[in-house]
């Protein structure tokens, strides 16, 4: 949060809304669905680097491999899919 501030990126998330997502997600990576069993990393749906908020509409809970093998694509990107052994759909593709 602080980091993204100083770079001037908008928004920001209390822990308390961090955890609705990952209750709204049941527990469960955004993109795979695996069970993250409290182990998760706070993803940019619409990465930062291409000019995503940071505000908890653009967040989501992932599990370490998808949030890693998804890089700086936005969710909707299903290339990255083919990196991460464990997703088998994932949105359609970008434009």
């Amino acid at each position: 949060n602080k980091k993204l501030r100083r770079k001037g990126v908008p928004g920001c998330h209390t822990s308390a809304q961090i955890r609705l997502i990952y209750e709204s997600q049941a527990g469960l990576c955004y993109y795979c669905s695996a069970q993250l069993l409290g182990t998760y990393q706070i993803d940019h749906m619409v990465p930062v680097a291409r000019g995503g908020t940071n505000w908890p509409s653009n967040l989501c809970c992932a599990c370490g491999d998808c949030n890693q093998a998804k890089r700086t694509m936005t969710a909707s990107v299903a290339s990255w899919a083919a990196t991460c052994e464990k997703v088998s759909i994932i949105g359609d593709s970008e434009a």
